[in-house]
């Protein structure tokens, strides 16, 4: 696989505050698809030590900045693929996909159709390009360039409502998974390596050497198509 190329936002808050915000949602996604991290490099700055604060109780005040807000990551997983991410907290926009999977037989990519809660959800529309309609650009060039093909969503909780696919659903199957002894996706295990795996970027960039993580976990399997079938 090529390089996975994450847009937005940063690991850590650059507010006067040492909260992870939307670092974790990025990792773990990345974790379940491809399963644990052996190495990570990184490099991260810093453009300014001050900023106002756009939103929140503290609007308009000047704050501090107390960490790097732009960093990019290259991580090496165990099963062979390697990823890139960008993090950042000084860009006013993006039209980059948020996320996207490069491997043999094509390419997918999930965009952000909600910038606010679209991070927390990751659902919407996935699109799909593969030999029939890439756009290679040393072959001939046709006439109408193809578009991405869209891909029918056949598993649950593929919504961006908050209301239908929210933050409880990992406890939800966290005890369906003890009931029926097998093991539940959002584990320990995988959480305490995908915070290795954030704080190995962020001391590779200042170490400015390679981070060997020292966690690993199983990697989640996929929910079925009858899942929500299986619960009742």
């Amino acid at each position: 696989m090529s390089p996975i190329g994450v847009r937005k936002p940063s690991i850590q808050t650059p507010i006067s505050s040492t909260k992870r915000v939307q670092g974790p949602y990025y990792v773990i996604a990345l974790l379940s698809l491809l399963g644990p991290v052996t190495t990570v490099s990184a490099m991260s700055n810093r453009p300014a030590e001050k900023r106002v604060a756009e939103a929140g109780p503290a609007k308009g005040q000047v704050l501090g900045i107390e960490m790097d807000t732009h960093v990019i990551a290259s991580l090496k997983f165990s099963s062979g693929a390697v990823g890139s991410m960008v993090m950042s907290f000084d860009v006013w926009d993006s039209n980059l996909p948020r996320m996207e999977i490069y491997g043999t037989l094509g390419t997918l990519c999930m965009g952000e159709p909600d910038p606010v809660a679209g991070p927390n959800l990751f659902g919407g529309e996935a699109l799909l390009r593969t030999a029939e309609n890439y756009r290679w650009f040393s072959l001939e060039r046709p006439k109408d360039l193809p578009e991405w093909k869209s891909l029918e969503a056949d598993r649950p909780f593929h919504s961006t409502s908050h209301a239908e696919n929210s933050r409880g659903i990992g406890l939800v199957d966290m005890v369906y998974a003890l009931q029926n002894g097998r093991p539940h996706r959002a584990s320990a295990a995988m959480a305490l390596h995908g915070i290795e795996v954030m704080e190995s970027i962020l001391k590779s960039a200042q170490e400015q050497r390679f981070i060997n993580m020292t966690t690993t976990f199983e990697r989640p399997e996929a929910v079925r198509r009858n899942y929500l079938e299986e619960l009742r």
